[in-house]
């Protein structure tokens, strides 16, 4: 793939979020833009990839993070997609509470 079409995937990626960050102020979207950059700076790093390479892998993450993510929204029973989009935080902990209690309830005695 070419570096042009690699960048121009990638700022597609970052103007969509910044839309999203756009309700959310400049703050938001600056720190997005560094964490795209870092985490393809990081790739680059660990991996030894070019700067390219390293664009192309966080594009290609991702573009199959936001697929997954639209396959489960889809797959909600009622309007359960429109809650969680509504309330993500209170989401988040619910998710991230439940896991610790299974966690807790099939880990093995010690």
């Amino acid at each position: 793939m070419k570096a042009e079409t690699v960048t121009s995937k990638l700022d597609e990626i970052r103007n969509g979020s910044m839309r999203w960050w756009g309700k959310r102020g400049d703050e938001g979207r600056h720190r997005l833009t560094a964490s795209i950059d870092r985490l393809a700076e990081q790739m680059r790093k660990r991996y030894g990839y070019t700067r390219d390479k390293a664009e192309l892998e966080v594009s290609h993450f991702l573009d199959r993070y936001d697929h997954k993510v639209h396959e489960i929204v889809e797959s909600l029973p009622g309007d359960l997609d429109r809650r969680v989009s509504r309330y993500p935080w209170a989401t988040i902990a619910t998710v991230l509470g439940l896991g610790l209690l299974v966690g807790f309830i099939i880990k093995p005695g010690r």
